[in-house]
């Protein structure tokens, strides 16, 4: 069975995947993967410098993450010029690793990690689409005290995303991680366990 999971920026979907991947759930992380393909040397990265120039390159040959999302995030063209460049093969490894998970073990439940189901036009490749919620207040808190961006930093972000009032209204089920570890934890569990059955792995 294969589970989209998805967010708003700061949701805190990573710690959900992590939550799930506890209980026995495989993991395939889309922004893992995305930060791979624009590994030093690889053809994606050289790409981005030819559109973006060598100022976002770091001095040992990585990717400046920070510098090359204050460009596209002010900018809907070079957001859309760069997104031509890393989702294609994103999307690509990301259906080689689901294509393994299933052929070692067909009910094993499998979490897509991936913050742009919606927006990219994935969910056709799921069985189901959960979304991470977060309040306003705790989403600004967590990821100052955890990237250290300013609120106006991420409310820009948030708004090349869909909102996560449209998100909500086209998933299957929601998590709201607003509160605590364990509140999410229990969450979680209950969906894990329902998964389970439908997949008929327990």
């Amino acid at each position: 069975m294969l589970i989209g999971l998805t967010g708003t920026f700061g949701s805190g979907k990573s710690t959900v995947a992590g939550m799930l991947e506890d209980l026995g759930a495989a993991t395939v992380d889309a922004d893992a993967i995305a930060r791979e393909v624009v590994a030093p040397g690889s053809e994606a990265l050289e790409e981005i410098r030819r559109h973006f120039g060598d100022e976002i390159l770091l001095p040992n040959g990585n990717l400046d993450r920070r510098k090359v999302a204050a460009i596209v995030f002010a900018s809907a063209q070079k957001r859309e010029v760069l997104n031509g460049i890393i989702h294609s093969r994103v999307i690509q490894e990301m259906d080689r690793r689901i294509e393994g998970i299933q052929q070692a073990a067909p009910r094993r439940v499998i979490v897509l990690n991936v913050p742009l189901l919606f927006e990219a036009g994935l969910l056709h490749k799921v069985d189901t689409a959960v979304v991470v919620t977060i309040s306003s207040q705790e989403r600004i808190r967590r990821i100052g005290l955890r990237d250290g961006l300013t609120e106006s930093e991420v409310t820009q972000r948030l708004r090349a995303q869909w909102t996560q009032e449209e998100k909500v209204a086209r998933a299957s089920a929601v998590i709201d991680n607003s509160g605590s570890l364990e509140a999410t934890r229990s969450q979680v569990r209950r969906l894990y366990e329902q998964w389970q059955r439908e997949a008929g792995g327990g």
